[in-house]
């Protein structure tokens, strides 16, 4: 099932061009594959819940766990877009 699912995500890119929003849905279905089945995936995906805890809302209600059933509210995208660009602009 992870060969599976990184063949999914692997194929993202490549139909994303088609009509439609088929990419993405590759790219959803595989990852889900890819969490559900590794153990690497799980511990990642527990490192990166705890630092950011909005976003891991979303994750779990999108993969339909049982504790959330209600859709969470909207992570804060512009602010964290914004300071992923100020972080880039001091490497640089």
């Amino acid at each position: 099932m992870i060969i599976i699912g990184w063949a999914f995500v692997v194929l993202a890119p490549i139909v994303s061009p088609l009509p439609g929003p088929l990419g993405l849905a590759f790219f959803v279905i595989g990852g889900a594959l890819i969490l559900k089945n590794s153990l690497w995936a799980k511990r990642k995906y527990a490192l990166h819940s705890k630092r950011h805890p909005e976003y891991a809302l979303w994750l779990n209600w999108a993969m339909r766990r049982k504790r959330f059933k209600a859709r969470p509210p909207f992570p804060p995208l512009r602010r964290d877009l914004a300071n992923l660009l100020r972080s880039l602009k001091k490497r640089s």
